[in-house]
């Protein structure tokens, strides 16, 4: 998915006005496709992780995938020179050797340069992949999530409390 609107929700026990990073990671989740907030287009789905839903669009732009290797060896290069650590492409291209996914790639690289999520979060930003898609949920196989690293893309409309879960 590139250059796409989407309307969704997010669901968070926490009331505020913009998101960011600092919670990140304390409700479950891992890292690399974990790296980032978490949006779903189900409102249902976001209430399962508090009891106040952020209506919300995001403008997503270049997407990470959470299936395929997509990344190339210098774009491996570029996001880690963003991180501030230089590694060059041929080392990038051994670092990738079996990655069965892109995010499989942000997980070597947060592990190898002991990255934080906002380390990574903004590293993935300045090279402008602005999220990962995954569709694959016991629930609802259609049912897309989104996992955000780039804060300008996401746009809050309207946050529901819909009282104790």
């Amino acid at each position: 998915m590139n250059n796409s609107i989407v309307h969704c929700y997010h669901g968070s026990s926490n009331i505020f006005d913009e998101f960011n990073f600092s919670q990140n990671g304390q409700h479950g989740g891992n890292i690399g496709a974990g790296c980032g907030l978490y949006f779903s287009t189900s409102k249902a789905d976001a209430a399962t992780y508090g009891n106040n839903i952020y209506e919300c669009v995001l403008r997503l732009k270049t997407v990470i995938s959470n299936h395929e290797v997509t990344l190339k060896p210098f774009d491996v290069s570029r996001i880690c020179k963003e991180t501030g650590n230089c590694i060059s492409t041929p080392n990038a291209f051994a670092l990738m050797i079996g990655c069965q996914s892109d995010t499989d790639i942000i997980v070597k690289l947060v592990e190898y340069f002991d990255l934080t999520v906002e380390e990574i979060t903004n590293a993935l930003s300045e090279c402008g992949y602005t999220h990962t898609e995954d569709k694959i949920t016991p629930e609802d196989p259609d049912m897309p999530h989104f996992i955000v690293y780039d804060l300008n893309t996401i746009t809050i409309n309207n946050v529901i409390s819909i009282g104790i879960i």
